[in-house]
């Protein structure tokens, strides 16, 4: 969680980071988002947004963020756990929701906000060869951000962040011996 004097100024946003198992293991669900969005045009995202009034908490934009933009029904979302707030150089406080998908997802992109809809295997993004640092500059300074190389497409930014805190927290847990867990 941000400190409160972390968040003045911010406006608050949900992110889900949503999570579907396959034969092959589990995949991470991500957007490319359009070039007619205000801001991050082109990225890589997971499902989120800004909080609305009509949002009792956050956990309830981040499935509603999920149904406008790819269309999963927020019944068809088991809450997993929330990881740490982070703070975004687009000037929101986000909270990062973990979602497993109950039933086989049928994406329908909304054609403005979202350019495609893709999965990502969890065991690419621990594969060390698959991470990395992207350096990028904000406002005249210098800022670094880690990052995954999947394929032709580099996963940076806040998503790049969320994904990093994500594993931070599963990698030991895949690793550990069954006495250890």
């Amino acid at each position: 969680m941000l400190p409160t004097a972390s968040r003045q100024g911010l406006r608050e946003g949900a992110v889900l980071l949503l999570l579907r198992a396959t034969p092959a293991g589990y995949v991470i669900v991500c957007t490319r988002r359009t070039d007619a969005v205000a801001t991050h045009k082109g990225q890589i995202a997971l499902p989120g947004g800004a909080r609305e009034p009509g949002d009792a908490t956050l956990w309830e934009t981040a499935l509603r963020e999920a149904r406008e933009e790819i269309g999963i029904a927020p019944a068809t979302v088991q809450y997993l756990g929330v990881l740490d707030d982070l703070a975004t150089t687009s000037g929101y406080a986000l909270t990062p929701f973990v979602g497993r998908l109950t039933s086989e997802p049928r994406y329908v992109p909304q054609p403005r906000e979202v350019a495609e809809v893709f999965e990502v295997a969890l065991a690419q993004l621990l594969d060390p060869a698959s991470q990395t640092i992207v350096h990028y500059q904000r406002g005249g300074v210098i800022l670094s951000s880690p990052a995954f190389v999947v394929g032709q497409r580099v996963i940076w930014g806040v998503t790049g962040r969320v994904l990093a805190g994500f594993l931070s927290v599963v990698s030991p847990l895949l690793v550990a011996t069954p006495a250890e867990r």
